[in-house]
């Protein structure tokens, strides 16, 4: 993965996520929720650090599209040229693709600038929302003896598990929409927009 160096700026899910998974059969207020929340965002920086990645590109004035290695996110974060933060206004972006479009003014203003675009993957939102429910269900949920009544509860720990070890073994790399490729910069070679990973 990039480097991860600055504080997300926001949770990992949200409660309407949050109740999507769980359903309606247990009575919990947003506010419930949201602390819960909290706490696995602290869980998830404990195991991961803040979980930003950040990738490199060159802005060009023929260029007005470009993509992160990671084709699905939860959230830019950042985008810096210069050493100057770029307001996210600047573009269009795309969560969904991990694609954003840049205004003309700015690809000519920093045309030929080395720029950093910091993101939160989609994996990150993934695990967060499931391990969510999961510490909700574990909490409210009855247990006899040393087994639980509730059987999403094993089914999410194996999903977690199964999350946990994309997010080993996954890799994120900036990409050039244009010319579907990118300097690897832990390869020190061009990967293809084909081989992105995915989740």
């Amino acid at each position: 993965m990039g480097t991860m160096n600055k504080h997300s700026t926001g949770s990992l899910t949200d409660p309407t996520e949050v109740r999507l998974i769980l359903g309606q059969n247990l009575e919990l207020n947003n506010g419930e929720i949201a602390s819960m929340i909290l706490d696995v965002d602290e869980e998830i920086k404990m195991d991961y650090g803040d979980p930003i990645d950040k990738d490199y590109f060159y802005f060009e004035t023929d260029q007005n599209t470009y993509q992160v290695g990671q084709r699905n996110i939860y959230r830019f974060e950042s985008i810096e040229c210069d050493g100057s933060d770029i307001p996210l206004g600047s573009f269009t972006l795309n969560n969904a693709s991990g694609m954003f479009d840049v205004a003309s003014d700015v690809a000519t203003l920093f045309d030929g600038t080395r720029c950093e675009v910091e993101y939160v993957p989609k994996i990150y939102n993934v695990l967060a929302k499931n391990l969510t429910v999961l510490r909700l269900l574990e909490v409210h949920t009855t247990w006899v003896g040393d087994r639980v009544q509730d059987p999403r509860i094993s089914r999410l720990r194996d999903k977690i598990d199964q999350i946990k070890s994309k997010i080993m073994s996954c890799g994120f790399d900036v990409m050039r929409s244009s010319q579907w490729e990118t300097w690897d910069k832990r390869k020190g070679d061009y990967v293809y927009q084909d081989t992105n990973n995915t989740f």
